[in-house]
């Protein structure tokens, strides 16, 4: 148990979600819902993948 200040930042961090997705699938026990944590990783995967495409796409920092 973390006090919380602790607790809280805990519950902002995206790789708390990675590591408990992890723990569920190895062993079966979470500390928070797996469902929200993959959508969680889900959305920040398709927001980064987004922007790196859209900087391919520009061709951003680019030296010809």
């Amino acid at each position: 148990m973390q006090s919380e200040p602790f607790r809280s930042f805990t519950q902002i961090n995206p790789f708390f979600y990675l590591i408990d997705g992890f723990r569920y699938g190895a062993i079966g026990i979470a500390d928070s819902d797996p469902g929200f944590g993959l959508g969680l990783s889900s959305g920040v995967n398709a927001v980064l993948g987004w922007i790196g495409w859209d900087w391919l796409r520009r061709g951003y920092r680019l030296k010809a």
